[in-house]
């Protein structure tokens, strides 16, 4: 998978992981973004989560279902695998789900959307 603000590097995941991370909804760029302690992890980014600039959630841990106070780490040391069996999860401080927060997005796109054909529907009537 291309990295969007990294020209010529790629992550590698599994391709039954792949769609299903895109089935749940999940069709924009993924890209390098630090943690701000110099460590650096592929991630993309949900909207309408609330946020005016979106969120950004950890592939890994949408791949691995990573709750709360779980963290994820890489067998072989390459945040750039995302291959399953690289991705361990061990006891952490997260104190969110990505997976929620994706479905959360999703349930909103889908509310609004639904109200943006019910307004067309009803100036449409008029």
């Amino acid at each position: 998978m291309p990295l969007s603000n990294a020209p010529g590097t790629f992550a590698i995941i599994d391709q039954h992981n792949y769609a299903a991370i895109r089935a749940r909804g999940l069709t924009g760029a993924w890209f390098l973004n630090g943690n701000g302690s110099g460590r650096f992890y592929v991630r993309t980014k949900v909207m309408a989560t609330g946020r005016p600039d979106g969120t950004n959630l950890l592939v890994a841990r949408l791949i691995l279902h990573a709750g709360p106070k779980a963290a994820v780490h890489y067998a072989n040391g390459d945040p750039l695998d995302l291959r399953f069996f690289n991705l361990v999860a061990h006891r952490g401080h997260s104190r969110r789900t990505d997976g929620d927060l994706l479905d959360e997005a999703v349930r909103r796109r889908s509310a609004s959307a639904g109200t943006a054909r019910t307004n067309t529907t009803e100036n449409d009537a008029q």
